[in-house]
């Protein structure tokens, strides 16, 4: 099976938690594509609003943009990774 290429896009943007840059970039460029206004919070989520011309239902979308992120300091014997800890 073939990925679409915006899915293919999306999955290789580099956006571990708290440096999303590169996926927001990609769905603000996706929704301004789409005729959304584009809009940010303060804590750098894109708000992309399409405005309806009659008095329909509403739909509302919500995804997160962050990967899990993490540093491989080595790998054991057993193949078990050992991680870097962020305290």
């Amino acid at each position: 099976m073939t990925i679409p290429p915006l899915l293919e896009e999306l999955l290789l943007a580099h956006g571990v938690s708290g440096a999303e840059d590169a996926v927001q970039a990609i769905v603000r460029r996706e929704a301004k594509a789409m005729g959304a206004e584009i809009t940010t919070d303060v804590l750098g989520s894109t708000i992309a609003r399409v405005r309806g011309v009659g008095s329909g239902r509403v739909l509302a979308l919500f995804a997160h943009a962050d990967q899990i992120g993490m540093v491989v300091r080595g790998a054991g014997d057993d193949g078990l990774l050992k991680l870097w800890e962020l305290r």
